[in-house]
């Protein structure tokens, strides 16, 4: 495999970039360095990710960090036909100004900022996919001193997570909750909603949502409603069913509630979702 060395793709008169890049089937991005800093949050699917010379699944709410010697290389995994990632790309000295500012209050910095912050809390994952978002679809309107201040405001964000590793996934998962959790992602268990997953785990709802909410962050209403809008991503993309056929073949039966957790597990709505997604397909 022939490594590629990158040039930087800054937006004009900045130095710094944000980007969505989508993996269909059995795409991928060859072995590659760069000429610049770069961050990337896994929003759909999982990946196949080969960072100098180690290979590793990244899932949703996952956030990868990346220095210019990093050589890595990028593709689906045999799981998910369709990986969505939002890439943030940055120089060494628009770097240097926001450790500077970190350290005047956290006073100790890492030495090396970790690679990967995997499984990260729902609440701050939202956070850090609305601001990527935002500068992706608005601020390109704004004026440079704007676009400026909102990116640093989530790169400031991320050191934050990467200098603490907040998020973390507790490894030891009870085997009957993995279990239960894998069931649901068939469409007949995830429709049928929170009283099959109930069912599936053997436990009583309240020994089952504390379960759940310990080991993965969320709660199992927040899970389903990720599998569902899941669902509604891809009818979007490839049926012709208007938006309330869509709504409720997935299992919703409040428009607003359905924008609510659409946003809440793509960081855009649905419209924005279709012109992302149309953009990378009219490529293809």
């Amino acid at each position: 495999m022939t490594k590629e060395i990158l040039g930087n793709l800054f937006w004009p008169n900045q130095e710094f970039s944000v980007t969505s890049n989508i993996f269909y089937g059995n795409e991928s991005f060859r072995l590659h360095a760069h000429s610049y800093y770069e961050f990337f949050l896994v929003v759909e699917g999982e990946l196949i990710h080969t960072r100098n010379g180690q290979s590793s699944a990244l899932d949703r709410r996952t956030l990868c960090f990346f220095y210019p010697e990093d050589e890595h290389a990028l593709r689906n995994s045999a799981k998910s036909d369709k990986v969505h990632i939002i890439n943030c790309t940055f120089s060494g000295s628009f770097l240097a100004v926001s450790e500077s500012w970190l350290k005047n209050d956290l006073k100790v910095l890492p030495e090396h900022w970790p690679g990967i912050v995997r499984s990260i809390t729902p609440a701050l994952w939202q956070v850090l996919v609305n601001k990527a978002v935002t500068l992706q679809f608005q601020s390109r309107k704004s004026s440079l001193s704007e676009q400026r201040a909102r990116f640093r405001g989530l790169l400031n964000d991320v050191l934050l997570l990467l200098s603490s590793a907040e998020g973390m996934r507790d490894p030891e998962i009870p085997g009957w909750l993995m279990k239960s959790r894998e069931q649901m992602q068939l469409e007949e268990n995830y429709l049928a909603g929170l009283k099959r997953f109930i069912q599936l785990s053997g436990k009583t709802q309240e020994h089952f949502t504390r379960s759940f909410r310990k080991y993965y962050h969320e709660t199992p209403t927040a899970y389903i409603n990720q599998l569902r809008t899941r669902k509604a991503a891809q009818e979007l993309l490839y049926t012709r069913k208007d938006i309330w056929d869509i709504m409720d073949d997935c299992g919703f039966n409040n428009y607003a509630y359905f924008l609510k957790c659409f946003n809440r597990n793509f960081g855009m709505t649905p419209r924005q979702y279709l012109t992302v997604n149309r953009r990378v397909l009219s490529k293809k």
